[in-house]
């Protein structure tokens, strides 16, 4: 079992060779039907909706004879990812990162890069979500060819993430 997707094995026994043996699997949104064609048959279910209840029935002429009730997983929304990082200073004295956060389950509070010289001086910018930011290098007395990169919160052992960049 997975957040989207199902799989399982239905054996028959004492299965009588002129009835019809089918599998359902139904909640509130879905009503799926498959043929039994085998004393064994296996089957695999995508396309599921993460932390939904479902349930399979065993039908025989229409008459439920065996049932199971299952949640798939939740899904996994809680992320965080660099898409973008570059310095622009000789323009503009900045320092730009485009991110992608995903926190669904709020756990990360105070996110926030930090970009640190090679003497320790460090500018900071708030992350309050998705999308491009720009950090002061320049004006933050930032000096050298490099820096550390490091997007850290609050609710997180260790950071988001840790680079060495150009600045």
């Amino acid at each position: 079992m997975s957040d989207v997707g199902v799989s399982f094995t239905v054996t028959l026994t004492d299965a009588s060779e002129e009835a019809d043996y089918t599998v359902n699997l139904t909640n509130r949104f879905t009503n799926r039907s498959q043929d039994i064609t085998s004393d064994t048959s296996s089957f695999a279910e995508d396309g599921l909706k993460p932390g939904m209840d479902y349930t399979i029935t065993v039908r025989e002429d229409g008459d439920a004879i065996a049932s199971a009730t299952f949640t798939t997983a939740r899904e996994d929304d809680t992320f965080f990812r660099l898409a973008y990082a570059e310095c622009t200073c000789t323009d503009d004295g900045l320092f730009h990162i485009e991110v992608e956060v995903g926190d669904g389950d709020g756990t990360w509070t105070n996110i926030r890069a930090e970009l640190t010289d090679l003497f320790g001086n460090t500018s900071t910018v708030a992350i309050d979500g998705s999308g491009s930011y720009a950090i002061q290098v320049t004006s933050a007395g930032l000096t050298g060819d490099t820096a550390t990169l490091r997007i850290v919160c609050d609710g997180s052992d260790s950071p988001l993430y840790v680079g060495d960049v150009e600045i």
